[in-house]
């Protein structure tokens, strides 16, 4: 980011710009810290990435962009001219975002009980509308009960979609596992190739929670000087 800004004339001698390089320091030290932590985790559940991982990551990635007809070479070369990452350093990135998802998934054994019970909750007879209401970690649940909405079928929402526009009118899904948590889907209307569905999200918290403990507890080092946000 910061050869971008130079290349552009940008000064980073005012105090501006300082403070925004510390900034990006800062969330490179982060994401380096976050991404050293879900290495321990997954060493110590043998939890891997594989090549064929991140390729599907990335297919998919270019698939769900509105650049979906690029080739592969295309989007890398936009990428390195853009922002000025190499292919392999993509990947890295890449493989570092599935990793943690890896990892937060089977860490997280709250977040998968309190999806299962939620769906329990749901087959045992109570309404969406109450269990949305309980469970849901949606900042808005209560005022939408979980209604996201017209969206197109093929909206790329985690699968979601998908996923309702498969259920007859106001059937619910089991229990779906997306990228960033676990999702109930509820189907409440459909209008031509497109559809209105319902959601309960239950987030993924396990990682972030036990990763901000350690750093509380002084137990993540840093050996590099970064100003705290």
């Amino acid at each position: 980011h910061w050869l971008q800004q130079k290349s552009r004339g940008f000064s980073t001698n005012s105090q501006d710009s300082q403070r925004q390089s510390e900034h990006f320091k800062r969330q490179s030290l982060n994401k380096a810290i976050e991404n050293a932590y879900a290495q321990k985790l997954a060493d110590q559940y043998n939890i891997q990435v594989s090549e064929s991982d991140v390729d599907k990551f990335i297919d998919q990635t270019i698939k769900n962009s509105s650049s979906r007809n690029l080739s592969r070479q295309s989007y890398e070369t936009v990428l390195s001219d853009s922002y000025g990452v190499s292919p392999d350093e993509y990947r890295s990135i890449v493989r570092y975002a599935i990793l943690k998802q890896k990892v937060s998934f089977a860490i997280d054994k709250a977040a998968q009980k309190k999806a299962d019970d939620a769906s329990a909750q749901i087959a045992a007879g109570k309404t969406f509308d109450e269990v949305v209401v309980k469970y849901s970690d949606d900042p808005l649940a209560s005022a939408t009960k979980g209604d996201v909405g017209f969206v197109d079928k093929t909206n790329q929402d985690q699968g979601l979609a998908a996923a309702a526009s498969k259920l007859q009118l106001n059937q619910v899904t089991a229990v779906i596992k997306g990228t960033d948590g676990y999702y109930i889907v509820k189907l409440l209307e459909t209008k031509g190739e497109q559809i209105r569905y319902a959601r309960i999200k239950i987030s993924l918290k396990e990682f972030d929670s036990s990763l901000n403990e350690l750093k509380k507890a002084g137990k993540v080092n840093e050996y590099i000087k970064v100003e705290k946000n």
